[in-house]
């Protein structure tokens, strides 16, 4: 009897070591459209993009298979906090992030320009950041910019899942701008056949923003997060990430 219990208590412990392994050789990152970090082609199903590659790389090294799910950005985050995926790119270092996301010790992004467009002769009246609060100002729901417009609540904002529906309502007349990260504004207006009929405002955001890398406090990869950090140093050292942001910037530079 005691021999039987035995070896049905080592059969399941062996089960759940197995289940766990099984678990641990994938490494989800959640994914959702923003190029050129992150191409999803939905014509061919198709995912590609500067996030992507490096992700791939950092996986293949921990010996790891790369595997995707598709979120809205708002949804990724709640994930992570979760630990129903185990990474996410193109994060902002946030104090209420840090709760629930490790960090690597440097950005693999760090000239991330974030803009402002309006239609196309309308971008000269706004000068100066104050000017924006003659506006109503698109942005991507659940995103962070920078800390004087994310703190703003004197500003007019809609948020909406995807910048496909806020350039469509910039388009319509119905917002009066949108603000998000120049590279992936630059390749969705071209995306849509929409090049020429937005404009650039003359203010920017003068400095330009960092972005992380990062792995789910709760995901199972959480216990190999300091091979991930050094892979990922690994990786900035050696110019992986230079190269493969150089390659995208240029395929889609005349985008």
């Amino acid at each position: 009897m005691k021999k039987s219990l035995l070896v049905t208590v080592l059969s399941v412990a062996v089960l759940l070591i197995q289940t766990f392994e099984l678990r641990g050789e994938e490494l989800k990152l959640s994914i959702y459209h923003y190029p050129p970090f992150v191409i999803d082609a939905e014509k061919d199903n198709q995912i590609s993009g500067i996030d992507v590659d490096i992700v791939k790389e950092i996986a293949r090294r921990m010996n790891l298979e790369a595997a995707f799910y598709k979120c809205p950005w708002i949804r990724c985050l709640k994930s992570m906090e979760e630990g129903s995926v185990d990474v996410l790119t193109n994060a902002v270092k946030k104090p209420d992030r840090e709760k629930y996301m490790f960090y690597p010790d440097k950005p693999f992004v760090t000239d991330l320009p974030i803009v402002f467009y309006f239609k196309k002769g309308k971008g000269s009246a706004v000068r100066k950041y104050e000017d924006l609060c003659n506006y109503t100002i698109g942005c991507e729901r659940g995103a962070l910019y920078f800390e004087q417009f994310d703190n703003d609540t004197k500003l007019k904002k809609h948020p909406l899942p995807l910048y496909r529906q806020l350039f469509q309502m910039v388009q319509a007349e119905r917002i009066d701008g949108v603000i998000g990260y120049k590279y992936t504004l630059d390749y969705i207006i071209s995306e849509m056949g929409l090049q020429g009929v937005f404009e650039e405002t003359f203010y920017r955001y003068p400095n330009e923003v960092e972005a992380f890398i990062t792995v789910s406090k709760k995901s199972p990869l959480a216990s190999r997060f300091a091979e991930f950090n050094k892979i990922h140093g690994q990786l900035l050292e050696e110019g992986f990430v230079d190269r493969i942001k150089k390659e995208y910037f240029t395929k889609y530079s005349s985008k």
